[in-house]
């Protein structure tokens, strides 16, 4: 004799909220996991940034490096072989308002177990920016990712996934770059600095 019996209501209740279970726990861990990845490449690609400004001083002898009141400013637009263009979040890279600062700063370095030494080093900072449009103007704010003027090596840190901002907390810089100017005198304890400005290709 053959069995017809299908599924009860109350079976089917339980299955559909097994399911909403499942989909409530998910759904969540499936989404941070994409935005976590998507930070990662953003940061990856601020040090590819990074990477390209420095084998440019390092290769152009005509460039003037920074003194110890000055801060040499390289634009994404001027600096062509950075090899970033479109973000992990689908819009391009600002190439007016992205920028490398980079500064001359003493850094600690261990020379025995008990003696370290301050030695100046140039260090870099990365003003990584993606909008709508590449001057950033747009109302669009939501659309905004970027990092804040961040020394490079502080995006190798646990919390690096913080240093990418969104919508308002992203600094949009002038053309002067007075933002630049401010943060980089109070990190580096400097009562005036001046920027000079990379112009070459």
């Amino acid at each position: 004799m053959k069995n017809n019996k299908g599924f009860t209501l109350i079976e089917l209740i339980a299955v559909v909220v097994i399911l909403a279970v499942i989909m409530l726990v998910a759904v969540p861990n499936v989404v941070s996991t994409i935005n976590k990845n998507k930070k990662e490449a953003f940061i990856e690609d601020a040090k590819k940034f990074r990477a390209s400004v420095e084998a440019k001083i390092s290769s152009d002898t005509s460039i003037n490096k920074p003194n110890d009141n000055t801060i040499l400013i390289f634009p994404l637009e001027k600096v062509t072989k950075a090899s970033i263009s479109e973000s992990p979040y689908g819009l391009p890279y600002s190439k007016s308002k992205s920028y490398v600062a980079v500064v001359k700063a003493p850094i600690q370095i261990q020379v025995s177990e008990t003696e370290t030494i301050n030695k100046n080093q140039l260090q870099y900072y990365v003003h990584l920016v993606i909008c709508k449009v590449d001057d950033c103007k747009d109302t669009d704010v939501e659309a905004r990712y970027g990092i804040n003027l961040e020394n490079v090596d502080n995006l190798n840190e646990s919390k690096r996934f913080e240093k990418v901002k969104q919508a308002d907390d992203v600094v949009i810089t002038d053309n002067n770059y007075s933002y630049a100017i401010t943060r980089l005198q109070t990190i580096l304890g400097r009562s005036s600095m001046v920027v000079n400005t990379y112009t070459g290709s």
